[in-house]
């Protein structure tokens, strides 16, 4: 990981992270949390609203591993260009943690590492503040999302899945704040 990054498993000390760094200024003028659903192929991406109430499925990014990197398979420059943009009012990363139905980490956890670090480097982004979120059932929720979705708005199975995570996480953090 790139050094001066944090990964947190714990999300009220991601919370204190992500406002930390400028204080009560910070606090005064919200910023967005990012969500991300990782695996060797796709990366569903989701953003917060500015007051951090609402999760927003953006897009997906199709990926292919080339040895040990990954490249993007069609790129997908409007959806780079929104996230580069984006990056600077981004104050974390909340990313699918995809543990075990008994809740234990696996390959995928460790995988999931690499993927975050070389997703840093094919968006030209470096992530700061990230949390791991349990991802159990995210995938099989948002496809039933999917299902109310108007033809012709989808916005990808991924994307869906990184804004369950997303707003799970918003959920909770409101309840704790």
């Amino acid at each position: 990981m790139h050094p001066g990054k944090a990964i947190f498993r714990d999300p009220r000390k991601f919370w204190e992270a992500t406002y930390s760094r400028d204080g009560l200024n910070q606090i005064v003028h919200r910023r967005k949390i990012a969500g991300l659903d990782l695996s060797p192929r796709r990366i569903g991406i989701a953003v917060s609203d500015d007051i951090q109430e609402f999760a927003l499925p953006i897009g997906v990014f199709h990926v292919r591993r080339k040895g040990i990197h990954l490249e993007l398979q069609q790129p997908n420059k409007p959806l780079i260009q929104k996230m580069r943009c984006e990056a600077n009012s981004i104050a974390g990363w909340v990313v699918g943690w995809p543990l075990t139905l008994a809740g234990e980490e696996s390959y995928r956890t460790e995988e999931t590492l690499t993927i975050i670090e070389q997703c840093q480097i094919l968006l030209g982004i470096q992530f700061e503040n990230i949390l791991l979120h349990d991802e159990r059932y995210s995938t099989i929720l948002a496809r039933s999302d999917s299902l109310d979705q108007p033809k012709g708005h989808q916005v990808g199975l991924d994307a869906l899945a990184a804004s369950r995570i997303l707003q799970e996480y918003l959920d909770l953090s409101s309840r704790q704040h």
